[in-house]
Parts: C-alpha cells; sequence; structure tokens
C-alpha cells in the first residue's frame, strides 16, 4: 500500500536571514547614540524610515546597503566608523556597534562606572565610554586587566563570541541547540575541531540561529578578519533574531525597515518587497515556499526508529522508522523539490522497505557502497538490499545526532570535489519525474531510494535549473554549484533547448546589482575551491546537465541573470540562448 503523504505545493524558510560573512577589522572614533537618534526621521505612523545625513560621506558594497541603511534606523550605527566601510574593523570601534546593539534590544541602567582600568584607550577618544560600557556589560575583556589593544583586528570568531554574551547574559527566552543540519555539518568540520573552546558555543549558537552560515564546502573563515560593514549586518540580523525569539515588533512597536507589507505596483504589477522588487510569480512562489516550511516543520528528533535495527544475520532486525523521522524525510526532500519548481513526492511503503534493507545491510556486513557483497548476510535481506543499494542515494555519518535533514542537504547540494563533476545525487532528488521515494537508516548508514520515475503523464519543463529560474531561497544553495539540466540525450533534449555537439556551451552569470560578470565555457579542475565550469551527459536524473560553481558573492534579496549560448533549438536545430533569472530570499 502506498503511503500518500501528498503536501500542498508551498514552501517558507527561517524568519532569520541567513548571514555569509566575508573580511573585518576595527576603526576609531565614534558618535553616541543620541546623535544616531537625531539623524532618524519618523513618519505620522512613529514609523522610522529615515537615515538622513548619518551615512554621508561612507562607501559600502551593494550587497550590504539595504542592512546598513537599517542598521542606522536601528541605533545600532556607529558613525566613527571607518568612511570605506568595506575596511576591516578594530576592536574599539567593534565594542561600540556591540554596545549600540545590547542598547537596542534591551532597557539597561545608564549608570555604568566610567573608570577603566584598560590604560592603552584614549580618555577623550569617542569610544571610551562604549569600552567602558561593553566592558561592565560583559560583551568584551581585554588581553589583561590594563590592556584593550583598541585598535587591533578583531576575528569572526572574536566578533561572534562577543555578541553571543548579550543573548547569554540578557536574553530571558532562550532556547537549546537544535540538531539541525547545520549545526551537525560544523560539528564535523575541521573548523570545530580547530576552535578554541572559549568560541565554539557562541559559533554554534549563530550557526543554529541561521545567522552565521561562512563560506560554504566546509569552510567557516573563523580567524579571517570582519570588516565594518558586516560587522553592521551581522548585528542589524541579530537584532531582528533576538526580538523574534521574544516576540517583539521591532522600532518601538511598529513595523520597521524590513517588515514593511509588500505593495503592488500600479504601472506592472511587480510587487515591492523589503525593498526589492520581485514580479507577481516571483512573490508568490516565494510565499508558498515560506508557507510550507511553516506547516511542515522538521523536528531532527534524536530517536529515529519505532523499531530498532540489531545485527544477527536471518534473526537480525532490519529495523523501522517512526513516524517523526518519515516526516522529517518527506519534508525535507519535498522543500528541495518546490524551491527547484518541480512536482513534490510521496512515501512509498515498498521503497521504505528496499532502502530499509539496504542500510541494514551496509549495517549488518559493514561495507558501504553502491554494490554489496551477500559476506555471510541472509539471502533475502541481501537481494532486497543489494539491489535497492544500486538505486539510491547513500550516505554515512558516525555521528549520533546525524539526521535525514543532513543526509537530503548533503546528497541534493553534492558539494564535494567528487561529486560537482556530475551532482548526479542532486540531479536524482530534483528529478521532475520522480513520483515516489523512501528512507532507510541504519546508522551510521544512511540510504534514500532514488530512481523512481513513476509520474504518469511524464512532465517535460524546458529545463531544470537549481537554482531555479525566479525566486528561490539563499539556504538551499550556499556556496555549492549551480546546474541546468536540458534534457536527456543530445539527438532529443527535452523540450525546447539541447546541447551542441560541436561546441562547448558558453555560460554567463551577471549579478544584476553591479552587473559583475562570470563567463564560464572551459573545463576547470578546481572541482571545490574557485570557478568551476562542466556539463556532464550522463544519465542522471532529467538528463544532460551545464554545471557551475560561482565565485561572485550572493547575498539574499539579489538578483542573478543566467544566460547560456552555443545551444541547439530541439524543433529547429539551429542556435539558440537560454536565458533566466533568479533573485534570492
Amino acid at each position: 500500500m502506498r503511503k500518500t503523504l501528498v503536501f500542498r505545493f508551498i514552501f517558507a524558510i527561517s524568519l532569520v536571514t541567513l548571514f555569509i560573512l566575508p573580511d573585518p577589522s576595527f576603526a576609531k572614533n565614534e558618535v553616541f547614540a543620541s546623535k544616531n537618534q537625531e539623524m532618524v526621521a519618523k513618519n505620522n505612523n512613529g514609523i522610522v524610515y529615515g537615515y538622513g545625513d548619518t551615512l554621508k560621506g561612507f562607501t559600502m558594497s551593494v550587497w550590504a546597503e539595504r542592512e546598513v541603511k537599517k542598521s542606522v534606523a536601528m541605533n545600532i550605527f556607529y558613525r566613527g566608523l571607518n568612511k570605506d566601510l568595506k575596511q576591516y574593523i578594530n576592536r574599539e570601534d567593534f565594542a561600540a556597534i556591540s554596545v549600540l546593539t545590547l542598547e537596542a534590544k534591551y532597557s539597561l541602567a545608564n549608570n555604568y562606572d566610567i573608570k577603566s582600568t584598560f590604560l592603552d584607550i584614549n580618555r577623550n577618544s569617542d569610544t571610551y565610554d562604549y569600552i567602558n560600557k561593553a566592558k561592565q556589560y560583559k560583551i568584551v575583556e581585554g588581553l589583561s586587566e590594563t590592556e584593550f589593544a583598541p585598535y587591533r583586528d578583531i576575528k569572526r570568531k572574536e566578533a561572534l563570541v562577543m555578541l553571543y554574551r548579550i543573548y547569554k547574559n540578557y536574553e530571558k527566552t532562550k532556547f537549546p541547540i537544535s540538531n539541525s543540519s547545520r549545526v551537525i555539518e560544523f560539528k564535523n568540520s575541521k573548523a570545530y575541531k580547530n576552535l578554541e573552546d572559549w568560541a565554539k558555543d557562541a559559533v554554534v549558537y549563530f550557526i543554529d540561529a541561521g545567522i552565521f552560515r561562512g563560506y560554504g564546502n566546509g569552510e567557516y573563515g573563523l580567524n579571517d578578519k570582519i570588516s565594518n560593514e558586516q560587522a553592521l549586518v551581522l548585528a542589524t540580523r541579530y537584532v531582528d533574531y533576538l526580538r523574534d525569539l521574544s516576540g517583539e515588533i521591532a522600532l518601538a512597536g511598529n513595523k520597521d525597515l524590513d517588515e514593511l507589507e509588500p505593495k503592488d505596483s500600479s504601472q506592472d504589477g511587480s510587487i515591492l518587497y523589503k525593498n526589492v522588487r520581485f514580479s507577481e510569480s516571483e512573490y508568490k512562489d516565494m510565499q508558498a515556499y515560506l508557507d510550507f516550511v511553516k506547516k511542515h516543520p522538521i523536528k531532527n528528533e534524536l530517536k529515529v526508529y519505532s523499531v530498532n535495527p540489531t545485527k544477527g544475520g536471518a534473526n537480525g532486525k532490519v529495523g523501522v522508522l517512526n513516524n517523526s523521522t518519515q516526516s522529517d524525510f518527506i519534508n525535507v526532500i519535498n522543500r528541495f523539490r518546490m524551491a527547484a519548481k518541480v512536482p513534490l513526492v510521496q512515501i512509498d511503503d515498498g521503497l521504505m522497505k528496499k532502502a530499509q534493507h539496504a542500510a541494514y545491510l551496509m549495517y549488518d556486513t559493514k561495507q558501504y557502497g553502491h554494490f554489496l557483497k551477500r559476506k555471510g548476510a541472509d539471502l533475502n535481506l541481501y537481494k532486497i538490499g543489494s539491489a535497492a543499494a544500486k538505486e539510491s542515494n547513500i550516505g554515512y555519518n558516525t555521528s549520533p545526532n546525524s539526521n535525514v535533514e543532513w543526509f537530503i542537504r548533503l546528497c541534493t547540494l553534492d558539494n564535494t570535489a567528487k561529486n560537482i563533476p556530475r551532482l548526479g545525487h542532486r540531479r536524482w532528488n530534483i528529478n521532475p519525474n520522480m513520483k515516489y521515494t523512501g528512507i532507510g537508516i541504519a546508522r551510521p548508514y544512511f540510504v534514500q531510494y532514488a530512481f523512481d520515475m513513476s509520474r504518469s503523464p511524464k512532465v517535460s519543463p524546458d529545463f531544470v535549473a537549481y537554482p531555479s529560474k525566479g525566486a528561490f531561497p539563499l539556504e538551499l544553495i550556499g556556496g555549492a554549484p549551480w546546474s541546468i539540466e536540458l534534457g536527456r540525450t543530445y539527438s532529443g533534449g527535452g523540450k525546447k533547448y539541447k546541447l551542441n555537439p560541436n561546441k562547448t556551451p558558453k555560460l554567463t552569470l551577471t549579478r544584476l546589482s553591479d552587473n559583475k560578470e562570470e563567463t564560464f565555457y572551459r573545463k576547470s579542475d578546481k572541482y571545490v575551491g574557485g570557478k568551476y565550469f562542466n556539463v556532464n551527459t550522463e544519465g542522471y536524473g532529467y538528463g544532460n546537465a551545464i554545471i557551475f560553481k560561482p565565485t561572485i558573492e550572493i547575498n539574499a534579496l539579489e538578483r542573478f541573470k543566467v544566460r547560456i549560448e552555443n545551444i541547439l533549438d530541439v524543433n529547429t536545430n539551429k542556435p539558440t540562448i537560454l536565458e533566466y533569472e533568479v533573485i534570492f530570499f
């Protein structure tokens, strides 16, 4: 019997905008919050919307502009920062931002002790009071009782620790660290193993909250410096996150700059959302995704079985996954499929059995791979399990906290040197003609049945892209490669495009906010680090794939254009161009 966990075509992401930190250091000089407040205007409804002349003379990256402006409205912006906000921030300036961040969220008595024990800070400096406040608030510590090192650059991990102390010391609404795939991935990384104990709790907290994600590819850059603009963006998103926890509405009980209701344009029907214009279809897709995530949460419970697997040959128990784990599995894979704009899938009892047998066979015989040997296993177990292993995505994780979200994310991003040239796991998971699937777990082995092609009638989209055309959740791509599948063969292709057997496709990616471009047209051996391009014609998923990995920085609410040349029209066999836009949220 088929289990029909049917889900509505809708989705959602966390209330927290994901943050990928780039650089950092510190500046000098400053102005108190009262001066910041003078630069902020209010409209008739009391909503803060302006930033006066506060940013006059400051320069910043395009990606940071919206949230730097918002930091002014939230009274987090410190006017003593280096005029070039792309420069690194120093300890004294980050101390100022930290104090402003704390005071933006919490009402504190203004009776701090300004008698400093630090001998290396200037009493006439604009940051003198901020440094002493930061010490009293237990946000910062000196290198010693007498040394603060105000002009020393600050590292990412240090910045996260300072802001984490705000949560630790002042936030009443606290939640335990979750068992999310982000946390598991980080705790399994070299970055975590090499991280000092004093910084671990802070970094895990910000990764779990979704505020900090690093560069991707398991690289977090925790020893890298942090820039002024990154510090402001981090602080702004952090205050939003803390207000979320306590159920507050930002900026004195009114909607802040980031929460304004979208408004339809009277000219073209487009929608203004968070000061960025979406087409009507893009906005609907985004809201559908957000709604799906809200209605179908992922629990990641540590207990995954209703019947635990046990070794013992013919007398062993294969194991049965509990309902919560099955729900997590189908919710996770359908998030990725919704983001790719392909039909959602359902769990099938028969495929669940096959996948569980494959996982148990690996567990019972201590082997891992698609082609399994019997090794004394029960004959029926071997027949079912070995056949399923050949038709499935498989994973291995020795962590006792490993879960289906980690596994499906690992498969669908496919962001390892071995997998990037093909992206086979991803292409099966977003295959538009998959209708049913199943999951098996016998820790440390994970198996997902991937070869189903039973959707009827078959669907034949013009192409299957990941990230897909239109609105796309940033959290589901990170630093992973992009892919565009045109169809199954050179001769047939999809219903509109096919590869040109005589030419390599030429792909151009343009970030439309500043028209920065990257062009891809030749293979690269840099599978994980740096720019990469490949064309793969093996029969994974929907078929022939153009794979590329950009080095352009990607942030939420930025729009990109993909243009592919040197391909053919299926019907005319003449050269054509495939062009589409992606906007991340």
